[in-house]
């Protein structure tokens, strides 16, 4: 008898305190990829195709060593114009995304995409350590801007609920460009020398940025 009063209360216990855990909802079901990607506006489309453009001019920054390595510059100058890259990048991100909240999105990334233009026809044309300096310092100015502004725009384009979307196919879209970009680079400089990619990057760059402000909303 001693038995069934520890187990009568075990009972009762469960019985009043202990509830079943709620049923979780089913899983929605998942939509398909390229099915989601249509869902997020022609805006952003739009300036997907304006991104995936420009990528085919933004080959890899190594192209800039090997220009200044052409044009008779020491080992320890690149060193010093690396630094100098470095330096400008990182003062510059704060002030590029404090810029873009005053003048909006749009405009900085179509000045950065005619920046990154002007510094290609520079690198084509330069001559001395202080042009391509000034050309480093440059180029550390639109990689800033261009690894911040533009996935803020895509934020205030997209809706919450799709921005990681959005995000995403933005990233493996340009991604994806950059392998065939420097490819296409190499093969015309190894061809034709430096100024053919070069100037051709930069008539790239600027059609982009013409083609942002004239298309985009």
């Amino acid at each position: 008898m001693a038995a069934l009063v520890p187990a009568f209360l075990a009972v009762l216990f469960i019985a009043l305190f202990v509830q079943e855990p709620k049923k979780a909802p089913p899983p929605k079901s998942k939509v398909p990829f390229w099915e989601a990607l249509k869902q997020l506006g022609n805006e952003y489309k739009t300036y997907l195709k304006i991104s995936l453009f420009f990528s085919l001019a933004y080959f890899s920054f190594a192209f800039f060593i090997i220009r200044a390595n052409e044009l008779g510059i020491s080992t320890e100058n690149i060193l010093i114009l690396y630094l100098i890259y470095n330096i400008i990048y990182a003062a510059a991100a704060v002030p590029g995304g404090m810029l873009s909240d005053k003048i909006g999105r749009k405009p900085m990334i179509a000045g950065a995409f005619a920046l990154y233009g002007l510094v290609c026809i520079g690198f084509a044309i330069a001559e001395n350590f202080f042009s391509l300096a000034l050309l480093f310092a440059l180029y550390g100015i639109f990689v800033a801007v261009d690894e911040s502004v533009n996935k803020a725009y895509i934020v205030d384009m997209t809706k919450e609920e799709k921005r990681g979307l959005a995000l995403g196919a933005y990233n493996t879209a340009i991604g994806a460009a950059y392998l065939p970009a420097s490819i296409i680079a190499g093969t015309l400089w190894a061809t034709y020398g430096a100024f053919v990619p070069l100037a051709l990057a930069s008539i790239i760059s600027m059609v982009a940025a013409i083609a942002l402000i004239t298309c985009c909303k």
